[in-house]
């Protein structure tokens, strides 16, 4: 995991993704650079990583320093190894229900909603809220793409 800076809400989220991959019996790389970790010497990394035979997935975690850029960021990440599914080859699969790295919350939103027994999902309404990127538009493309009805709200949130 490549953590860039020390932003307390991402050092919370690491040391839980760090916790449930050791439950799992995973295998996992604390990468922690600081903050002032210019956006070459980041994408340089992730080169380096995407050629490592022994790396299978290279998770990155937002926010980055205002002085990198995220995008630049997902896509220099090979697709094949893109652990968060942002990657724009990830979002496509998802929405196109293809196999690879999906991004968690919205994919495992739609399989995980309650529903009323012997009713098909396809007949429910979903609402979606949420800004683009915490994954809510992907989750509404999916919900749309299987024939559901959904209304997406994309929120504003304060970071």
């Amino acid at each position: 995991m490549i953590l860039v800076g020390d932003d307390p809400a991402s050092l919370s989220y690491i040391t839980a993704k760090e916790k449930a991959l050791a439950e799992a019996g995973m295998k996992s790389r604390d990468l922690r650079l600081p903050a002032d970790t210019t956006e070459a010497e980041l994408l340089a990394l992730i080169c380096r990583l995407n050629g490592d035979e022994k790396v299978h997935g290279i998770p990155v975690q937002l926010p980055l320093p205002a002085h990198v850029s995220e995008e630049r960021v997902i896509v220099t990440i090979d697709p094949a190894k893109d652990a968060d599914g942002f990657h724009p080859v990830s979002v496509g699969n998802m929405v196109l229900s293809r196999s690879g790295f999906l991004p968690c919350t919205p994919h495992e939103g739609t399989h995980s909603d309650s529903h009323q027994p012997g009713r098909p999902l396809a007949t429910m309404t979903v609402t979606v809220a949420g800004p683009p990127e915490s994954g809510s538009s992907d989750w509404f493309r999916r919900c749309s793409w299987r024939r559901r009805t959904a209304r997406w709200i994309p929120a504003i949130l304060k970071r």
